[in-house]
């Protein structure tokens, strides 16, 4: 549309242009008394010429308001697929969204070789908290640990929302240590919070995360990485929740440090 626009714009100076030397043509020809019916048929032509510079700027015009419209629809369709990709509570990535970029991340990572990381958090006691203190609550404890995790990755990082009061991050250029010192500073940062209400300023108490992390072997199938992953945060939990248990490739979840 731009070039289009452009081009119109090209041609209706073509056209002023044009008309100009007519204009001038046509008084050098008064000047040198032509006959009367050839400076009438000049006329003639200066008016369908200045007609079509005419129709040509009203094309220009009306293309540009076309232009307009098609940068709004843009913006709507970009506002559109923000939105499908994002979890409406949290207002971090959905698990869709987390989907596509996690088999993205992992071909890339096979391919150029590099480290790619997983990590599983879950709420702890989340569902007890939920019931004595009520849904909204629930909700304000969902976005906090929304916020940390958002103000705690950075780069190619993704943190999604993964389902219920369980989160995914995926670490794309981060082996497995990085991932659980990452994933530690996650668990104490939630961990050092205080729910308040915000009708009363009553305290709440913390909450807690436990976090499972696992480093993706191309070797395996990407549902064997969500698997590990998962065992060690259930792993975190049986030990006694408020813990990152992290396990490399081909290790056991209940054999990892």
């Amino acid at each position: 549309m731009s070039q289009l626009l452009s081009q119109v714009g090209g041609v209706s100076r073509d056209a002023g242009n044009y008309g100009d030397k007519l204009a001038t043509f046509s008084s050098e020809l008064d000047q040198v008394r032509q006959a009367p019916e050839v400076q009438e048929l000049i006329g003639q032509v200066l008016l369908e010429t200045r007609a079509m510079q005419e129709r040509a700027r009203r094309l220009e015009v009306e293309l540009g308001q076309s232009s307009q419209h098609i940068e709004e629809l843009r913006a709507d369709l970009a506002k559109a697929q923000r939105d499908a990709n994002t979890d409406s509570l949290t207002g971090i990535a959905n698990r869709k969204y987390f989907d596509y970029e996690f088999g993205a991340a992992a071909e890339e990572a096979r391919l150029k070789k590099q480290p790619l990381s997983l990590l599983f958090a879950d709420i702890d006691h989340f569902k007890r908290f939920n019931d004595a203190h009520g849904h909204q609550v629930g909700d304000q404890v969902l976005r906090l640990v929304a916020q940390v995790l958002t103000s705690s990755v950075k780069g190619r990082d993704l943190a999604a929302r993964y389902g219920g009061e369980e989160f995914a991050v995926l670490l794309p250029q981060t082996d497995l240590e990085g991932a659980r010192h990452l994933a530690e500073q996650i668990r104490s940062t939630v961990a050092s919070s205080r729910i308040r209400l915000k009708s009363n300023g009553r305290h709440l108490g913390a909450i807690t995360l436990s976090v499972g992390c696992a480093q993706y072997d191309p070797r395996e199938a990407l549902s064997d990485l969500i698997r590990r992953a998962d065992e060690a945060l259930y792993e975190a939990k049986r030990r006694g929740r408020n813990r990152v248990i992290a396990t490399p490739p081909g290790v056991a979840a209940e054999s990892a440090a």
